[in-house]
């Protein structure tokens, strides 16, 4: 994977779903673990605009392949 890469997890998840999150961020050489709180695993339904503002900034933060 030579793109950067996104893994985030709610605060309030289950520590299965945390572990396995970051183990995907520490996998690639450009991963990046992000921890939103007070969400729990579907933080894309529970927090949309902490969601959307994460993506926004991986899309910011990548140049053009």
């Amino acid at each position: 994977v030579d793109r950067p890469v996104l893994a985030a997890n709610g605060s309030e998840g289950a520590e299965h779903h945390a572990a396995s999150v970051r183990a995907v961020a520490e996998a690639v050489p450009r991963g990046r673990h992000v921890v939103v709180d007070g969400a729990t695993h579907g933080v894309h339904l529970t927090h949309p605009a902490a969601f959307a503002s994460l993506v926004r900034s991986m899309v910011d933060r990548t140049p053009a392949a």
